[in-house]
Parts: structure tokens; sequence; C-alpha cells
């Protein structure tokens, strides 16, 4: 309200709240004479959900944005004088007329205020991929300048921000590490904080949903070759073995490229059987290729995953392909059967026109 001032010759603007919690009052000595202030209106003219104060006098009109938290306000000039008449047409008083009304939208506010969009970000992200980066627009839809500041909630180490500050507009990067977070369905959090002393809807807090689908059981690369010369040192190649989450067991074995190309289907109809001492299909045992050295031959996801792939010491110049065979010994586990073909070329001397001729399984 408007009332009598505290100090001689003054008006007061007097905020009260009985219960005091969560608004104090405030009284707020105004300039006097000429110049009083002669109207008071409560209303939300900036649009954030709250009230402003608006007091009015003959050449501007005040807003207090937050009178709730400080005594901040912004003025607005200009001539206010509207001298209402009475039904004889004489003038009866000197009194400005103020009615608060929000007529388009969410209005314009008069101090900062944060707006960022999207409101939320959504990863959909197969595991090991780091996904594409998402952008948030940071702006402020009010008067002034507001810088900022950004931070992923405590606990994310998947959520990874491609800048901590700026000043809006501005846009801030995003991005998550799938392999980090596992399998599964995760919830993170961004909050963006403007450090403008005043600036309205500060914080904003953008939820942030990581999902990593199963990728079953993994074996990769799927292929590689191995140049091999003679009389020189052992070439290795090194095979990745994986399953997100769960620990799996595993057996492989090295099998010609015309098994390998019938086991899955033997596998499916009971008809073929793995082990670690080789591989059974229609109860007859499949040798191995001599050529095709690998180590280990089992073990669990993921502490023992890495798998090493040579070429056989001794073995003949010549091109070789062959197929080692990963199964997975869960069940449940997608993509429990995988294949990892290799090509070796072993010769006495590789040059630039080197062609191999021959090829041996």
């Amino acid at each position: 309200m408007l009332r009598d001032p505290v100090d001689a010759g003054k008006v007061s603007l007097l905020q009260v709240n009985p219960a005091n919690v969560p608004v104090p009052g405030h009284e707020i000595a105004l300039e006097p004479g000429f110049y009083s202030w002669k109207q008071v209106r409560a209303g939300d003219v900036n649009g954030d959900g709250r009230d402003e104060i608006v007091i009015l006098r003959s050449d501007r009109f005040r807003v207090y944005p937050q009178l709730w938290q400080n005594e901040s306000y912004t003025d607005f000039p200009g001539s206010y004088r509207l001298p209402p008449t009475g039904y004889d047409g004489r003038v009866i008083a000197d009194w400005p007329v103020m009615v608060l009304a929000n007529l388009d939208g969410p209005g314009i506010p008069s101090s900062p205020t944060l707006t960022v969009a999207p409101t939320s970000l959504s990863f959909n992200v197969a595991w090991g991929n780091p996904g594409p980066q998402q952008a948030l627009a940071i702006d402020n839809s009010g008067a002034g300048t507001i810088a900022w500041t950004a931070q992923v909630t405590p606990g994310n180490s998947w959520l990874n921000l491609g800048s901590t500050s700026g000043t809006a507009p501005s846009t801030l990067y995003t991005s998550v590490n799938s392999a980090v977070a596992g399998v599964g369905t995760h919830t993170g959090n961004i909050r963006i904080t403007a450090t403008t002393p005043g600036t309205l809807n500060s914080p904003q807090n953008i939820p942030v949903t990581l999902t990593v689908p199963d990728p079953g059981f993994l074996v990769y690369p799927t292929q590689m070759t191995i140049w091999q010369k003679i009389g020189a040192a052992t070439v290795t190649r090194e095979v990745q073995l994986v399953r997100p989450g769960i620990p799996t067991g595993w057996v492989a074995t090295a099998l010609p490229m015309s098994a390998a190309a019938v086991l899955e289907e033997k596998l499916a109809s009971g008809a073929a059987k793995v082990t670690e001492n080789g591989v059974m299909i229609d109860g007859v045992p499949v040798p191995p290729p001599a050529w095709l050295s690998f180590d280990p031959t089992s073990g669990t996801t993921p502490t023992e995953r890495v798998m090493t792939v040579s070429v056989t010491a001794g073995t003949a110049p010549g091109t070789y392909r062959g197929a080692i065979v990963v199964v997975a010994q869960d069940p449940t586990a997608l993509n429990p059967v995988q294949s990892v073909i290799v090509t070796a070329v072993v010769a006495n001397q590789f040059n630039y026109n080197y062609l191999p001729l021959i090829s041996k399984q």
C-alpha cells in the first residue's frame, strides 16, 4: 500500500506479510511534493508467475520485480497526468489512472530473465558409442544482460558439458558417455544459474535421460588381416570380448571357413558343440586350422576381455583364411555366437607389388 510517510514530507510504500515468512515486510520512503506517488497496483507484469508491485506518479511508473527478495526497481518515464472531469465538465482532481492487465501473454520482463530451451534432454545411445551432441539455448527474455554458470548434478559422470559458463544468448552443447553409464536407463540433471544479480527464473534445472540398450555379447573387430614375414618377430592382433554389465563366460575355437559358415545354425539345432578343446559338428570333430593361433581360448567378460591372435610359427608362405568362433556360455545373452574372420598373408618378403596367389584354409 501507499501510506502516510514515516519521514515527514514523503510518501511510503509499505509491504506487509502478517506471517513474515517467506516474504518479509518492507517500508520504502519515496519522493515528496509535486511528484509524489499516487497509486499502487500488484500484478504479474513479466509473466514469471509472481506479482510485481507497480507504483505510479505523473511522470513515470516504477516496477519492483521482486520486492519479496530485494528493493531493486526499474522506472519507466512518461506523462501519466489525466485530470478527470465531473458531470459539468469541471476538473475535479489531478489524479493519474492506472490499471494492470496482461493483454499479450507472458509480457516483457523489466529485469533480466533466464530462459533455457529445450526444458529436457533425452539420449538413446548404443553401448560404447559417444552419441550425437545436443544443444541447450540459453537466452535472456527480459532486460539487461545475463552471465551464467552450468554444472552437472554430482554423481552423473556419464553426462558432459561443452562449457560451464557464458553470457546469454549462447549455446551449451551436451554429450553422454554410454560406456561409463552402462546398460540401462539413467537420469541426470543440468543446472544453469544466472550470476547476474536480480535475474528472474534462476536457476533452471534441465533433466536428462540416457537410455543404453543391452547390446548382448560383443566381439570386435569382426575381421582382421595379419601380414607375417618369415623369420621376423611374430605379428599379433587383439580381439576385445565384452558383455556390458554382466560377467559372462565364453569359449573360443578356430575353424576353417567352410565349417564356420554353418556353425551358428548347427549350434541352434543342437547338432554342434563348442568347447575350448574344439568343435563337434554332427558328432564329428572339426580340426582347427594349424596356421591360426590365439590365446586365451576361454574366459569371462569383462575381466578377461582381450584375446591375442597370431600366425603359428613355421607356417609356409601363402594366404590363409579362417575364423575364430566365440560362444557365450549364458543362453540369455543376445548374439551369443560371434565370429572373427582372420586373413593371414605369410611371405619371405613384402613389397608394393606383392599379390598373393595361393589361398589356404
